[in-house]
């Protein structure tokens, strides 16, 4: 989304990449097989949150 001005509001996809790359994790996008449009985010999981 871009805001009055041309202002980068951060709703986008690469602002959403980029949030998850400064958490430690990634973000891939672009068309799915057979049609439509894939979106996939990877973040990292702590060794003590695996355990709960």
């Amino acid at each position: 989304m871009v805001a009055e001005g041309g202002a980068n509001t951060g709703t986008n996809l690469r602002g959403l990449a980029e949030r998850l790359a400064a958490a430690g994790g990634s973000l891939t996008s672009g068309p799915a097989p057979g049609g439509g449009f894939r979106v996939t985010a990877v973040l990292p999981v702590e060794a003590d949150a695996q355990a709960a």
